[in-house]
């Protein structure tokens, strides 16, 4: 998301949106889909900080096709996704 890198390892099965709207931008920028979806709120650009882990400094012009691949492939408690999906915003 802009430029930086995130591991949301820990907080992906807190996610008030469901597992499946990080889990299916593993790789990827994220950057077009965080800013539809939050805008400028102040609650998840904080909470994002938190769990910075680098940054980028040049653009990706592509995203090698085995971390996508790999992130894709993890696999989560699909009861606690039930769980967190059920959940209000």
């Amino acid at each position: 998301v802009n430029n930086e890198v995130y591991n949301l390892t820990s907080y992906v099965m807190l996610h008030p949106g469901g597992v499946a709207n990080i889990k299916n931008l593993c790789g990827l920028d994220g950057t077009s889909a965080f800013s539809a979806q939050h805008g400028q709120e102040g609650r998840p650009n904080n909470q994002l900080r938190e769990f910075k882990i680098g940054q980028l400094n040049q653009e990706l012009t592509s995203v090698p096709d085995v971390a996508a691949q790999i992130n894709q492939q993890k696999n989560y408690n699909e009861e606690n996704e039930e769980e967190n999906e059920g959940k209000e915003k």
